[in-house]
């Protein structure tokens, strides 16, 4: 019975795991306000822009 819960039960479990994740995962998400989305943009603009421009820290 051991050899059926190895063969049969932990990819069972594996698979609906996995089909779970994949319908949390491509859920539809609400409208994102357009104020917020170019707020984070530029946000990931200036940190971007102060990580190229800072140089190396170990000299």
């Amino acid at each position: 019975m051991a050899i059926l819960a190895w063969t049969l039960g932990l990819p069972t479990v594996a698979t609906v795991m996995a089909i779970g994740w994949v319908h949390w995962a491509t859920r539809p998400r609400g409208p994102v306000a357009a104020h917020e989305s170019v707020a984070e943009h530029e946000r990931f603009k200036a940190a971007l822009a102060s990580s190229t421009t800072a140089g190396p820290t170990g000299s």
